[in-house]
């Protein structure tokens, strides 16, 4: 496990004025939704290196569904094995594989 590019994204959201909350790798999506509840979250990034953590990410986006929370989040992931057929299966709103376009749309979906 490494977390080097969510790191490197979370510094450049950070540096685009936007507050983080970085709640580490390998985290279990209930918990990722009682943070943003807890928080009032409106964009969450998800990030895996290898094609494993794709079911994890799906789990995130249903456990947000399963709470009544998906049209109140944005959720982008990224990371190596992402495309946008990746994205369409996990049923995130957006993908980016680097923290460019990462920073581009969460700070569109924060306007």
């Amino acid at each position: 496990m490494h977390d080097i590019g969510k790191n490197i994204v979370k510094t450049m959201l950070v540096a685009a004025g936007i507050d983080v909350i970085d709640l580490g790798f390998d985290v279990a999506p209930e918990t990722i939704v009682e943070t943003a509840k807890a928080e009032g979250i409106k964009v969450i990034g998800l990030s895996g290196v290898l094609t494993v953590a794709i079911d994890s990410m799906v789990n995130t986006v249903n456990a947000f569904a399963e709470a009544g929370m998906r049209d109140d989040v944005k959720i982008i992931i990224g990371g190596a094995p992402i495309s946008e057929a990746v994205c369409n299966q996990v049923g995130a709103d957006d993908w980016a594989t680097n923290p460019q376009k990462a920073v581009e749309v969460c700070s569109q979906w924060l306007r």
